[in-house]
């Protein structure tokens, strides 16, 4: 079965009018896939801080460190 990412990755060749398809993304060694391994992780970083969608919102408390000297610029080190 193919994965998440190589069926997105599908999909965006079928909306681009492209016939080429690939078996896996991870390891297809097609033009196509070759293509799409270089650009999925910026456009996915792109698509998700576009918008704030609710399944990759985090909340986190950081810790404050105290071994480290902040600069000039900031009043805390996380």
């Amino acid at each position: 079965m193919a994965s998440v990412k190589t069926n997105i990755c599908n999909l965006a060749l079928s909306h681009a009018n492209q016939d080429a398809t690939v078996v896996n993304i991870d390891t297809d060694e097609g033009t196509a896939a070759k293509r799409l391994r270089r650009i999925y992780e910026p456009t996915l970083n792109r698509v998700l801080s576009s918008f704030p969608w609710s399944f990759a919102l985090t909340e986190k408390s950081l810790a404050t460190l105290s071994d480290v000297t902040p600069n000039a610029d900031f009043r805390y080190v996380y």
